[in-house]
C-alpha cells in the first residue's frame, strides 16, 4: 500500500460518537457548548422577547427591534479583523470568545432589568433597547466568528464534520 492510500485511510471520519477519540469528544461537548452560549441571545431576541413584549409594544417598535439581528447577515464584513487581531497570551480564538461571553453577561443581566421596566411600566425607548440587542447579537456573531475558526483547529482533521453537528445541536 503507497503513503497516499494509508493517508486516505486514517483519515476516514468518524461516523459514531463512541467512534471518536477522547479528546474529540471532549471538543465536541465544549463546541456545542460554545454554540448554544451564542445561539441563546439570537433565540431570546428574535423569538422569546418579541413574543412576552407583544402586548406592551407597536408594531413599529417591534419591526425596529426585529434589525437587531442583523449582525448576523453581516458578520463576514468583521470576520477578518477577528481572524487577524488577537493577544497572543489567549490564543487566536479565546482572545474574541472569552471577552465576547463576558461582554454578553453583561448586556443580558442589564437587558433583563430593561425588559422588566418595559412590562410595568410600558414605556420604551426604541432607539435605545434595539441599539442594546444590536450590540448583543453583534457580540453573539462576533462569538460565532471565533468559535467557527476555533472548530477547524480543535477537531483532528479526520472529524471536522462533527463541526457542523456540533453547531447544529448547539443553535438548536
Amino acid at each position: 500500500m503507497d503513503a497516499d492510500a494509508r493517508t486516505l485511510q486514517s483519515e476516514v471520519p468518524t461516523e459514531s460518537w463512541s467512534e471518536l477519540s477522547g479528546s474529540d469528544k471532549q471538543n465536541t461537548i465544549v463546541l456545542i457548548v460554545l454554540y448554544f452560549l451564542q445561539g441563546a441571545p439570537m433565540g431570546l431576541i428574535s423569538g422569546s422577547l418579541p413574543f412576552v413584549l407583544k402586548d406592551h409594544l407597536s408594531y413599529s417598535d417591534l419591526a425596529a427591534l426585529s434589525l437587531a439581528a442583523y449582525p448576523y447577515s453581516l458578520k463576514l464584513l468583521w470576520s477578518p479583523i477577528v481572524d487577524a487581531v488577537y493577544w497572543p497570551a489567549l490564543g487566536r480564538r479565546k482572545s474574541w470568545i472569552i471577552p465576547a461571553q463576558l461582554l454578553l453577561l453583561l448586556l443580558l443581566w442589564y437587558a433583563s432589568f430593561q425588559v422588566e421596566r418595559i412590562i410595568e411600566e410600558k414605556s420604551l425607548d426604541i432607539t435605545s433597547f434595539a441599539t442594546l440587542m444590536f450590540t448583543v447579537i453583534f457580540m453573539a456573531a462576533t462569538q460565532d466568528i471565533a468559535v467557527d475558526g476555533w472548530a477547524l483547529t480543535l477537531l483532528s482533521k479526520a472529524n471536522l464534520s462533527w463541526a457542523s453537528t456540533c453547531q447544529s445541536i448547539g443553535l438548536q
